[in-house]
């Protein structure tokens, strides 16, 4: 069965497919779906609310940003049977995309490829969201800003991958990551300008008291976006930070 889905708001974190489909593959289900496209092969979650089947999780969200998908665009869909799809992605001029980002390929242990082919082939990471940022007073880095400590999530990382919607912060130093600190995400939208802010407090100021991170630090900054694959809720993000 071959059906396309036009990508609208709230696509980037869930993809609803189509009611007549749920009917029909009612006995195909699966928690996992393989997606064939240009770039390769993908192992995305799949979800069942009272018969209604969507895409989601970490894998959608490097899917989407993957195959730069905006709205306006639309997948073509077509299930082989056992949750199996080839997918093609088309934007708003209704041409179909060719080309894509490129991703770097690791290949992993045979218990961590997936039994849903007779020949499993490797499964791709991919890069997660990255930024840089020069601490500066106010940032938990001075004795007298504790009251104000926070970190600001650039507007060009939060919109596009709704992190908008997240609650809860996971914080790692790299290298260190089986250490953890918990904080809270804040997104305070402004109705004026339609940008808005988000940002980590609230065990913030802990964590960079902790590691030592000072004012004028040079830190990068990995994001997680689905943290629910470690075992946490999926309202949580996973910040990883080099110093």
């Amino acid at each position: 069965m071959k059906f396309f889905k036009i990508l609208t708001p709230g696509f980037r974190t869930k993809l609803n497919l189509p009611h007549h489909f749920c009917k029909k593959a009612m006995g195909d289900f699966s928690t996992e779906a393989v997606v064939l496209t240009r770039s390769g092969k993908w192992m995305i979650k799949c979800g069942n609310k009272r018969g209604r089947f969507y895409f989601h999780g970490n894998e959608w969200i490097k899917f989407v940003n993957r195959h730069e998908l905006e709205e306006g665009c639309f997948v073509l869909l077509e299930h082989q049977g056992s949750f199996l799809f080839h997918a093609s992605i088309f934007d708003a001029s209704a041409c179909e995309k060719l080309e894509f980002q490129s991703a770097v390929s690791e290949p992993t242990s045979d218990d961590e490829t997936s039994g849903a082919t007779a020949n499993p082939t490797p499964r791709r990471r991919f890069a997660n969201p990255t930024f840089r940022r020069i601490l500066k007073a106010g940032s938990g880095c001075d004795v007298e800003n504790i009251d104000n400590s926070r970190l600001y999530i650039p507007t060009k990382i939060w919109r596009p991958n709704n992190l908008q919607h997240k609650t809860k912060a996971i914080l790692r130093i790299s290298g260190l990551e089986t250490k953890e600190w918990k904080a809270k995400l804040a997104f305070y939208p402004d109705h004026v300008y339609g940008r808005g802010r988000l940002l980590v407090k609230g065990g913030w100021y802990e964590f960079v008291s902790a590691n030592n991170i000072k004012k004028g630090h040079n830190c990068a900054f990995e994001i997680i976006m689905d943290a629910s694959e470690f075992g946490y809720s999926d309202k949580s993000i996973i910040i990883t930070v080099t110093k």
